[in-house]
């Protein structure tokens, strides 16, 4: 029978675990207020489309900077998956924000002649704001979700893979100095 495992390794993995779970809580807490602020859905309306957009796109940067976290306690905990579930959802994330985005601007262009003439400046500058937050977050969010799914890969995958990526610069040298008659 072997002694119990206390070293330093088993200690970091019993807290990061329950760390881990509270963080895909607080990531999933700002969609479950998001979905629960905008209830009834009324997807056919274009001011409840712009508010839901507009809640959605002001949560994403939180969104990010939790599943970036996760991804962070998931390496230092040696825990392939939370990084890949982190990696799909920086990409789902990615994804949903660029088409809300777009979405967004569309229904703001058609809500602007209703909104009153005293508030179309802050209006259009909510607006403007939201599409440049999208234009910056969609390619970072991307290429989070890819080095994480790269990252929570095994390492004999990896290994593999960078056998298969041809000569390195070493072997090259050794190839020249053959003996020549």
């Amino acid at each position: 029978m072997t002694a119990p495992a206390t070293g330093p390794r088993h200690l970091s993995q019993l807290a990061i675990r329950p760390l881990i779970a509270l963080l895909v809580l607080a990531v999933l807490q700002p969609l479950i207020a998001i979905t629960t602020t905008v209830t009834p859905f009324a997807m056919g309306e274009a001011t409840w489309r712009v508010r839901f957009f507009t809640l959605l796109l002001g949560a994403a940067p939180q969104l990010g900077v939790g599943l970036v976290v996760l991804t962070a306690l998931g390496l230092l905990g040696g825990l392939r998956r939370p990084v890949r579930f982190a990696g799909f959802a920086f990409i789902t994330l990615g994804v949903i924000i660029a088409v809300v985005a777009i979405l967004n601007l569309l229904d703001s262009l058609q809500v602007r002649s209703l909104v009153a003439q005293d508030r179309i400046r802050a209006f259009e500058l909510n607006a403007a704001q939201t599409i440049i937050v999208g234009l910056v977050l969609v390619p970072l969010l991307i290429w989070a979700g890819f080095r994480a799914l790269d990252a929570g890969r095994p390492d004999e995958i990896k290994d593999e893979e960078r056998g298969k990526r041809g000569l390195v610069m070493g072997d090259l040298a050794g190839a020249d100095s053959g003996k020549k008659k």
